[in-house]
């Protein structure tokens, strides 16, 4: 059940980022996205 919950809430905090990056992407280079996404990638 707990990890359900984790589950739920890691998803619910990758859509934040991902809102997050999709507000400042104009303002981002690749680098700074690519970084984003492996930070990303790890945390899940």
């Amino acid at each position: 059940m707990g990890g359900e919950n984790y589950f739920l809430g890691a998803g619910f905090y990758v859509r934040d980022m991902v809102n997050l990056i999709m507000k400042k992407m104009q303002g981002f280079t690749l680098m700074e996205m690519v970084v984003a996404m492996t930070i990303m990638l790890m945390l899940i």
